[in-house]
């Protein structure tokens, strides 16, 4: 009886454990996860910057070639 009970816990806390290595892998994951959108939303704002700047080239070669 005491064995039994025994081995019941130690399968309770083992599942316990291995919950917990889960929740602590998950979170890393979820902050891995953040930093990447962090850095795609500054990626996509310096391609929106580097974009706009080069349509003004474009549009400022576009108005010379009419004035010719």
């Amino acid at each position: 009886m005491v064995n039994e009970q025994f081995a019941t816990v130690v399968k309770s806390q083992k599942k316990l454990k291995n919950l917990q290595n889960d929740q602590n892998s998950m979170e890393r994951k979820v902050r891995n996860l953040q930093d990447d959108l962090k850095k795609n939303a500054k990626d996509q704002d310096g391609i929106q910057k580097e974009i706009t700047k080069q349509q003004e080239v474009l549009d400022a070669l576009k108005a010379k070639k009419t004035d010719m």
